[in-house]
């Protein structure tokens, strides 16, 4: 999603699929991420969102979180 519309259709992904985001993200919205993950069509998807971290969460101080749900969900 930019600028509140969505940059292609959330419907047609059917592969397994992870959001990550920070919990002080002001580039990918809570709300925004939700919707993206209702219009998957994938069986198998995840939103997980950081604690205290912004849009660069995989950089932050709690990368070790943004990597670990990360490792989770490829071993799934």
């Amino acid at each position: 999603v930019y600028n509140h519309r969505p940059l292609y259709n959330a419907s047609m992904v059917y592969c397994p699929t992870l959001i990550l985001r920070g919990e002080y993200d002001t580039a990918s919205q809570l709300a925004d991420m939700e919707k993206l993950l209702r219009q998957l069509k994938s069986s198998s998807k995840k939103l997980v969102t950081v604690g205290d971290a912004t849009h660069y969460a995989l950089i932050e101080k709690n990368a070790v979180k943004f990597w670990q749900e990360a490792v989770i969900f490829l071993k799934t």
